[in-house]
């Protein structure tokens, strides 16, 4: 998996600050033009710990996630249905471990990829690779690991993937039959996250990362 190339970043990514995330039942739709719900597919089979993490069963870490977009993506009642797929590379659930003022954070790593219904052609090749920062409350010193079990650092991640998914469909929207407007592509565009180069020593320059932070 191309993630694996930038192992060395993922202290960085759990390290950074976060900014707030609202809750995915909270949030208008986004426009989808004629977008419906077929389905949405988690494979966690393959997905790894990175870095110090807690444990949590990968069929747990499936249904949550499927729970979820499901129920986010659900919501829209356009009239041509496409699936979600959604695989997961990689994890990491804090710990309660190491300096306070770092603040750790969860982390996941995953590649999307849509597909229209009728023929199960990919909407997009190669998959979108995305990182998902877990969202802090904010202000807060101390990482998730003091003050969250690890099923609300999951339900956390879960919440911010959904959303960040549905920021990139918008900035895509075409696919669906609608328009992306500038605001839902520079929405995704604030996803995308530069990684310094001295720790991705072998990754060409200009490397960008997609994460939500």
């Amino acid at each position: 998996m191309a993630w694996l190339t930038r192992f060395a970043s993922i202290g960085l990514l759990m390290a950074l600050g976060a900014c707030a995330t609202p809750d995915p039942e909270e949030t208008p739709l986004a426009e989808l033009g004629n977008f419906k719900l077929a389905n949405a597919v988690v494979r966690t089979e393959a997905a790894r710990k990175v870095g110090p993490s807690r444990t949590i069963e990968l069929e747990e870490m499936d249904r949550v996630l499927t729970d979820t977009l499901t129920r986010r993506f659900s919501r829209y009642a356009g009239d041509k249905p496409y699936h979600i797929g959604v695989f997961v590379d990689g994890y990491a659930l804090a710990y309660p471990f190491g300096p306070i003022v770092l603040s750790p954070k969860s982390l996941l790593v995953v590649s999307v990829t849509v597909f229209e219904n009728k023929d199960l052609r990919k909407l997009n090749d190669p998959p979108k690779e995305i990182y998902i920062l877990e969202q802090l409350d904010g202000g807060t010193i101390f990482g998730s690991g003091y003050v969250r079990t690890k099923e609300q650092q999951l339900n956390n991640l879960a919440n911010q993937l959904a959303l960040a998914v549905e920021r990139y469909m918008a900035a895509n929207a075409e696919w669906f039959g609608g328009v992306s407007t500038p605001e839902a592509v520079a929405a995704a565009q604030a996803d995308q996250l530069e990684i310094p180069q001295a720790t991705l020593p072998e990754a060409p320059s200009g490397t960008v990362t997609e994460a939500t932070n």
